[in-house]
């Protein structure tokens, strides 16, 4: 469950550009877009995980400039809180005219707060570059209490690093908006890609076209689907200094993913509803056990839509 939630955001992002954004975007101020996480296994055992929420809190149709809020968390009750109590507050800003992110702050917790992160990118789309900011810390699980007050051990600590970042860069929340605004690959086979900021890490983005897929329901009313397979492909790594190390952005070669260093592209498949807003209403991938899946919610203020399970997507 650890970063599975972000990680499966982390795959919804794609590359694009195209004029007058701000007038012809598929989503308003105000809208809310909510989702399940949830795990599925064996004989058809499904479990939620967790709750997504995020919502547009201004668009300047004059400045593009556009601002939203997410909040994500296991669900009060489910074995996923009991084992991996995750809680995540998040805000962002973005260009809606390039659909670019401009800033990223999440702050949160992990693991019933035996990990707390505190993460925040700054991006200058004309110097083609992001400052990182990121602060990690892991309860000693020796100790639990020193002077009256929890002990933390500090594992990362990066503190406003320049790394260079070309294209329409996304972040984990913008880029819910960045897909649906995007013209994406129209052809079978058709593949584009975008850089992806996750953490002290800069991805690389992979997205296919995998054809038509099932129908949703979204406001009571069917709509047909598009399928892409995505991957992400780590491409750089943003590291504190050190005396013995005074490098603080490097390179990635080869095809290291989320999952293992060196391991083959880690590959999601999600779908796209052709309605008037471009509802992403599913995502899933496969884990060494089961398989991890986003399901638009089917009490969403704004969409009311089913959850769509394709659960014969490979």
């Amino acid at each position: 469950m650890r970063n599975s939630s972000l990680l499966l955001l982390a795959a919804l992002f794609l590359q694009t550009s195209f004029a007058n954004a701000v007038q012809n975007v598929p989503f308003k101020q105000g809208e809310k877009i909510k989702y399940h996480l949830q795990w599925k296994g064996l004989l058809l055992l499904k479990i939620n995980a967790a709750d997504l929420e995020s919502e547009i809190t201004s668009l300047d149709p004059t400045t593009g400039l556009m601002t939203l809020k997410a909040h994500v968390a296991t669900i009060p009750g489910t074995l996923a809180h009991k084992q991996y109590a995750t809680e995540y507050n998040i805000n962002a800003s973005m260009d809606a005219n390039t659909m670019s992110t401009l800033k990223y702050i999440q702050r949160g917790k992990e693991d019933g707060a035996n990990e707390v992160k505190d993460v925040v990118h700054v991006c200058d789309p004309k110097d083609q570059s992001c400052l990182f900011t990121y602060h990690r810390s892991v309860r000693n699980k020796n100790e639990t209490k020193k002077q009256g007050k929890l002990v933390m051990e500090d594992r990362i600590n990066i503190k406003g690093i320049k790394a260079p970042v070309q294209g329409q860069v996304q972040s984990v929340i913008s880029m819910l908006y960045y897909l649906r605004a995007a013209s994406l690959p129209a052809k079978k086979g058709a593949t584009a890609f975008v850089p992806v900021l996750f953490e002290d890490d800069i991805f690389k983005m992979h997205i296919t076209n995998n054809g038509p897929g099932k129908n949703a329901t979204i406001d009571g009313q069917s709509y047909s689907t598009n399928t892409y397979i995505v991957s992400l492909e780590k491409t750089g790594h943003v590291k504190a200094p050190t005396a013995a190390d005074a490098s603080t952005y490097e390179k990635v070669t080869g095809k290291a993913s989320i999952g293992e260093e060196g391991e083959s592209l880690q590959k999601f498949n999600m779908t796209i509803a052709n309605d008037p807003a471009k509802t992403i209403t599913y995502a899933v991938t496969k884990l060494k056990v089961g398989r991890f899946q986003i399901l638009l919610r089917n009490d969403n203020d704004n969409n009311n839509g089913s959850a769509t399970d394709d659960s014969d997507e490979e």
